[in-house]
């Protein structure tokens, strides 16, 4: 049986979940540049929940999700780059 969730946004959602939600992960990219490298790291809470998967304290299981493999191999880092500097400015 699939679960459902409403979300603060209103969206009643099952299985398997899209976990852009409210964005809190996906803005929570912080990118740490070097001369020759950058160094992505997500500070959202439940970041690392979303990605590794958790046992709940009542025994649910809450799946892994490792989107930061899609998401890298997906990334324009330019156009991440440019965004992140928007803000600053």
């Amino acid at each position: 049986m699939a679960r459902e969730t409403l979300r603060n946004n209103g969206d009643l959602v099952g299985s398997p979940r899209n976990i852009l939600d409210e964005e809190e992960l996906y803005n929570s990219l912080v990118i740490a540049r070097s001369a020759n490298a950058a160094e992505y790291t997500w500070e959202s809470d439940h970041a690392a929940i979303i990605h590794d998967g958790a046992t709940t304290k009542n025994g649910t299981e809450l799946p892994a999700r490792p989107w930061t493999k899609v998401g890298l191999e997906e990334c324009d880092a330019a156009e991440l780059m440019q965004q992140q500097l928007n803000k600053l400015l």
